[in-house]
């Protein structure tokens, strides 16, 4: 929803010292896959590819929106008043300029989320798709940091008044084809706007394709195996473990001789 500086409530967000409070994002995924039938099919895509750190940091765009981060919206009330010689911040703007400070810290990624959802027509229901999933992926949002948002450019849902305003039905099956054939391919989109151009098709731009900046906490946050307390059953089953310390009479240390007929063996 904003620019790729902006960081999304990562996992540090959920924590808590007390277990009862704590919450793990990733129940919310597996309650709401929990809901499809037989016949569905649903599958998400979180593909990364490493970016250029130095690049994303020292960019034009990225200055010049850390420049207007920093400066505070507290004005002195004249030009001599003893304090206008002092940085004045509000709480909330400190706590944006130190997450964007924290989120360019981490190496990032070019990421790009898809999500699908296949179903018979007579149990397809759309709201399932379109809000559950939004709802889901709402948890990682803050209104005063960063959220993610539906690609309206490349969704399977077309109007009469959407560019080009013709054809709506023709072009909203373009798309799906197009959305399974790069779903099952894995396939990333150009970068270069030649590139886009090569690949757009009649009624089937591929200029709306995007992937944006996530760093590894970011990434983090949004897959990883479940915590204890989420609970996964029957859908995934743990495996009960425990630590334990090596056994009594394992060698760690030996002399000097045990030492030079080891290494006199290996020769």
């Amino acid at each position: 929803t904003k620019d790729p500086v902006y960081p999304i409530k990562t996992y540090q967000a959920f924590e808590h010292p007390d277990e009862e409070k704590m919450v793990d994002p990733m129940s919310a995924f597996l309650e709401l896959m929990a809901k499809i039938k037989k016949e569905e099919f649903v599958g998400i895509h979180i593909i990364l590819r490493p970016a250029d750190k130095d690049e994303w940091v020292t960019n034009k765009k990225t200055l010049e929106l850390l420049e207007k981060i920093k400066k505070p919206s507290a004005k002195p009330s004249s030009p001599d008043d003893l304090f206008s010689k002092f940085t004045i911040r509000t709480p909330g703007e400190t706590a944006v300029l130190e997450a964007v400070e924290n989120n360019l810290s981490k190496p990032p990624f070019d990421t790009i989320i898809r999500f699908m959802y296949v179903s018979p027509r007579d149990i397809f229901y759309d709201s399932y798709a379109r809000r559950g999933f939004l709802g889901i992926f709402n948890q990682y949002s803050s209104l005063d940091l960063n959220g993610f948002r539906i690609n309206y450019d490349i969704s399977t849902r077309t109007q009469v008044y959407d560019y080009p305003f013709i054809f709506a039905r023709t072009r909203n099956t373009y798309r799906k084809q197009r959305m399974m054939y790069m779903f099952r391919g894995r396939i990333t989109p150009p970068d270069s706007w030649i590139g886009k151009w090569i690949t757009s098709y009649w009624f089937n731009s591929a200029f709306g394709f995007k992937s944006f900046k996530l760093n590894t906490e970011g990434v983090a946050s949004l897959f990883h195996p479940p915590t204890a307390m989420v609970l996964t059953a029957p859908h995934i089953h743990r495996i009960e473990s425990k630590k334990a310390g090596p056994p009594a009479g394992l060698a760690i240390f030996g002399d000097e001789e045990a030492i030079e007929r080891f290494t006199n063996n290996k020769k």
